[in-house]
């Protein structure tokens, strides 16, 4: 009988990339038998639980990533506005464009750094009900074995043949 190191093996399963407990067993040439099952006991949540945790860590580098990119943005967006305003103070006639532009810039592009101007689209979605037709005012009108005998009549034009064709 071969001796297995369980808790490396565990670990080489947990972090590796096989789908379930059986193929790591064929894999490491394990035979998998009610003993080796038994000690395996648990591996695979624990595995959902390491990949959970890893894609938790991306997704948390990818948000502090975002609000870095969208802080150097604020900050560069209100260079440019103090900018604009320096050259607003010169009062020379050639640069009022120029400071407005650096300006202008600055604002949208601070907005936009924060956030602010994201295009939200609202969906309509009209609830009104249709108009009634002349099919449901006569079906309001009917008593209930009026709207049988229609439903009969309608049965029977359609069972019959089309005598056009």
């Amino acid at each position: 009988m071969r001796k297995y190191d369980w808790l490396k093996l565990r670990q080489e399963f947990i972090t590796g990339n096989w789908l379930s407990v059986a193929n790591f067993f064929r894999d490491k040439n394990i035979p998998s038998n009610s003993r080796t099952r038994t000690k395996a006991r648990g591996w695979q949540g624990a595995r959902g639980d390491y990949l959970k945790q890893i894609i938790s860590q991306a997704q948390q580098k990818a948000v502090e990533s975002e609000v870095d990119i969208r802080l150097r943005q604020q900050k560069d967006a209100k260079l440019l506005q103090k900018k604009g305003l320096e050259k607003l103070s010169e009062l020379e006639i050639n640069n009022i464009e120029e400071a407005r532009r650096l300006i202008t810039s600055g604002l949208e592009q601070e907005r936009l750094a924060l956030g602010l101007d994201k295009n939200i689209t609202a969906t309509q979605v009209n609830i009104t009900p249709p108009g009634k037709t002349r099919l449901d005012k006569l079906i309001e009108k009917a008593s209930y074995e009026e709207i049988l005998q229609m439903i009969a009549e309608l049965k029977q034009l359609k069972a019959e043949p089309n005598l056009s064709t």
